[in-house]
């Protein structure tokens, strides 16, 4: 069957639910992106519906947050004692309040009444600004955080959008 619509792409790990109504509702997960030979992993951060008695697709959120992956440029992982603890990366030059996280290997802050989440994984740690920050500040927080990873990786790191 042929679907229409705004779809959310090559999805997984996400919650889906039926309603009543046909509509599957799905949220969160992460999605795979293609760049040029190779697959990217991001969160998902929109919603999408699913009308399966129309096949069609429709985004049901327009969040439009920032996010950005701290990635070694030699590719390196970001293991033992290269493997910042979260933090150890807030930034210093942008005023923030703690917030609580839940999982060891993140931190939540507040800059500017926006929530921002770090995740450090073994391959990347990802930045999510969770509304609407400056672009700018958003830009300085990621470099400020860029900078932190570099210096206990002991390799140049590289941001992406």
């Amino acid at each position: 069957m042929q679907t229409t619509g705004d779809n959310p792409g090559w999805i997984f790990g996400h919650q889906a639910d039926l309603d009543a109504d046909g509509i599957i509702n799905i949220r969160g997960g992460e999605i795979i992106q293609k760049e040029g030979d190779r697959q990217k992993f991001r969160r998902s951060l929109e919603n999408f519906t699913l009308d399966i008695r129309s096949w069609t697709w429709r985004r049901t959120t327009n969040r439009n947050w920032h996010q950005f992956s701290i990635l070694q440029e030699n590719g390196g992982l970001f293991v033992l004692d290269r493997r910042p603890k979260p933090h150890t990366l807030l930034p210093n030059g942008i005023e923030h309040v703690g917030l609580p996280c839940e999982g060891w290997d993140g931190a939540r802050i507040l800059i500017d009444g926006v929530p921002v989440s770090l995740n450090v994984g073994v391959s990347s740690i990802d930045v999510i600004v969770e509304g609407n920050l400056s672009p700018e500040k958003a830009s300085r927080l990621a470099e400020e955080i860029r900078l932190k990873a570099e210096s206990v990786a002991g390799s140049r790191c590289v941001i992406e959008r």
